[in-house]
């Protein structure tokens, strides 16, 4: 059996993301650029993003709500990591 290989704070990792207001206005996407290849813990993303994607497995996608981030009161992020 293969072992899975989960996400870790220093992980080095291609992925995907839309950071959206609550009322669904896009800030910022990689969808239409091509994907964001980031090493974990270094400060290339937002710490509290790096913090959701900690666990989860390569190709896997979620939806985190998180408060507070970046100076917006609410918002929506759509992970998929490769």
């Amino acid at each position: 059996m293969q072992e899975i290989k989960l996400i870790q704070a220093d992980s080095f990792l291609t992925l995907h993301y839309r950071l959206t207001t609550q009322d669904g206005e896009e800030v910022v996407s990689t969808f239409d650029l091509g994907p964001a290849t980031i090493q974990m813990g270094h400060g290339e993303l937002n710490e509290n993003l790096e913090s959701c994607l900690v666990g989860l497995q390569p190709g896997e996608h979620a939806i985190f709500l998180t408060f507070d981030l970046l100076n917006f009161s609410f918002a929506v992020i759509i992970i998929i990591c490769n």
